[in-house]
């Protein structure tokens, strides 16, 4: 029970940092705090090779959505998921938990994909 109560703690200060990244409207910073909150709850977990498998992902991971600037979900829909993440983890349900990691990832996979969206002054006209 300490370890998890200190982890929720730890991923709510992180939550807190990222509606400060959210509000301040910085992309790059957002996606670096979205990360941060990701290998905090992976840290959590106690398993040292995990957390430098994870810290070598996020940081490719971090780089290609800089660079390609895409996979950036609204504010609020970026809070809002991280909070069910943490709501998993206080109520303790391990199928809750699963299931708000798979929706999580399904989301953050489907803004990967998707196809960006078209700035109003560059859109072509085919004639």
């Amino acid at each position: 029970p300490g370890s998890t109560a200190r982890a929720v703690d730890a991923l709510r200060a992180v939550l807190e940092a990222l509606r400060a990244a959210v509000k301040r409207g910085d992309p790059r910073q957002i996606s670096a705090v979205d990360l941060d909150f990701h290998m905090t709850l992976v840290s959590a977990a106690g398993n040292s090779r995990l957390v430098d498998a994870y810290a070598i992902l996020s940081a490719q991971t971090l780089t290609c959505i800089n660079r390609l600037e895409i996979a950036i979900p609204s504010g609020d829909e970026l809070i809002d998921e991280h909070e069910v993440l943490i709501d998993a983890i206080v109520n303790g349900d391990r199928d809750t938990i699963i299931k708000s990691i798979t929706d999580h990832l399904d989301l953050a996979a489907s803004h990967l994909t998707s196809p960006p969206p078209k700035a109003a002054g560059n859109a072509r006209h085919s004639d």
